[in-house]
């Protein structure tokens, strides 16, 4: 049998997978209840066969939720295959906008960030993100710059614990 091919749409669906199976391990310890927000595809078909699919608008954050204490809790999960930085341009514009629209309304809005080739996650506060896109010319968050500004996650992914 042929070893499958890895493609980013691949590691992005693993990286999600990791996540909701520790959103459900939150919902049964009782401490949250957040939730993958799916994304809406149109299927264009030939006969049977799907020959194409996209997005039918603009995706919302990836998850949403209510925390034991009935704060709400917004995540973006990321995931790269570099190994030195995390493009900023993996981030779409509208979910800039969204996370500085949350951010008046709650302070919980997070981006998961993880390096497959470093097997490194990161949890960094949006607006720690923005302020780099504000005051910084680099296209890209280097790895000592997430050093400093997120918190390092270990493989059991204990994000709440840091929120």
């Amino acid at each position: 049998m042929a070893e499958k091919k890895s493609s980013k749409a691949n590691l992005g669906k693993a990286w999600e997978d990791k996540i909701i199976k520790k959103c459900l391990e939150y919902r049964k310890q009782n401490k949250a209840l957040i939730i993958k927000i799916p994304t809406e595809f149109t299927i264009l078909r030939r006969g049977a066969k799907i020959v194409s699919a996209f997005p039918r608008e603009k995706a919302f954050l990836d998850f949403v939720g209510v925390l034991e204490n009935g704060k709400t809790i917004f995540i973006e999960a990321k995931s790269t295959a570099n190994k030195t930085s995390f493009p900023l341009s993996m981030i779409k514009e509208h979910q800039f906008d969204l996370c500085n629209e949350i951010r008046k309304y709650t302070d919980i809005c997070y981006y998961l960030i993880y390096f497959k080739e470093l097997k490194k996650t990161y949890l960094v506060h949006s607006e720690d993100i923005e302020l780099f896109r504000q005051t910084e010319t680099r296209k890209s968050l280097p790895i000592k710059w997430l050093d400093e500004h997120g918190v390092t996650l270990d493989d059991n992914l204990d994000f709440l614990n840091y929120i």
